[in-house]
């Protein structure tokens, strides 16, 4: 794509001074609550899985993300160049509402598994450690190694997303990034949505299944089941974004049981496996919170 010499210059200018905190009011969208905001593909969305940075954005919703350009080009439905006019003129928008099917995959989903296993990791881990048993004291650091999590030097502790292709072979489709000042992020182009979280990939098969909600409770829940006949499955983009084909992955097992945060997206997220699954069995960890009170002595 070539642009004139003007569009450079304002593509230049956007992405090194508009934020995207200006970029969302210029599309006329409510301001950021702590960074985020309804994903623009799932506006229905009860929590907000959009995230704003500085400069870019990510939706763990979808898996998509980009620069102050890619979301004018995705918010309104306009080419590169549109975009730029528009953000060039600094003009209000009102944002298109895009048909997407709640089953529908986003794009084809990337292949992280050669870059995820080659990556090299850091000797230097007693900041993570610390942190590891200050946020989740019913973890160490070592249970999330042995859950495949990786620390780098330079970027974080890496959370791999595997899911399963028909052959039944593993990949890494997606990977989060999870940093010390205790933001997130992900790599680009990640799609999370592809499946459930396995914190146990390799894991033999089981009779029963077990469902809770990210990747926390998930390394809780396996860390506690890990010599029962359980598979622990986590939803990958929170108790906000439920899918059908989480269900397909979810036949074959003799009993399966779900456990939620009590608050609105947990009762919700309960409520929608009951109702598509009325099978489902529904735990209730005590004072609704799971991570904490596995901490403080629950156990099944």
């Amino acid at each position: 794509m070539t642009l004139g010499t003007e569009l450079e210059t304002v593509r230049d200018e956007v992405k090194r001074t508009v934020t995207m905190a200006e970029v969302v009011r210029m599309c006329g969208l409510s301001d950021p609550k702590r960074g985020k905001i309804r994903s623009i593909f799932n506006p229905a969305e009860r929590t907000p899985s959009l995230h704003l940075y500085d400069y870019d954005w990510y939706d763990f919703s979808t898996g998509q993300g980009g620069d102050q350009i890619a979301f004018v080009q995705e918010a309104r439905g306009v080419s590169y160049r549109q975009a730029l006019e528009i953000l060039g003129r600094g003009m209000p928008l009102a944002v298109r509402p895009r048909e997407r099917f709640a089953n529908d995959m986003p794009y084809e989903p990337p292949d992280f598994t050669a870059r995820f296993q080659n990556l090299i990791e850091s000797e230097d881990v007693d900041q993570w450690e610390e942190l590891v048993q200050g946020k989740w004291p019913y973890l160490q650091l070592v249970d999330l190694f042995a859950l495949g999590c990786k620390v780098t030097d330079t970027q974080g502790l890496w959370v791999p997303h595997w899911v399963p292709d028909l052959d039944g072979t593993h990949y890494v489709r997606g990977i989060k990034v999870r940093h010390l000042d205790g933001g997130k992020s992900a790599i680009t182009g990640s799609v999370f949505t592809v499946g459930l979280y396995r914190p146990t990939p390799a894991r033999r098969p089981t009779s029963h299944a077990l469902v809770t909600e990210g990747e926390s409770d998930a390394w809780v829940m396996a860390k506690m089941l890990d010599s029962r006949d359980v598979t622990v499955y986590g939803l990958p983009s929170g108790a906000s974004t439920l899918k059908d084909r989480y269900l397909d992955e979810l036949t074959g097992y003799s009993t399966v049981t779900v456990v939620f945060d009590d608050d609105e997206p947990g009762l919700d997220a309960a409520n929608w496996f009951l109702e598509n699954r009325p099978s489902v069995n529904v735990i209730e960890a005590p004072g609704g919170r799971v991570a904490e009170a596995a901490a403080t002595g629950w156990n099944l």
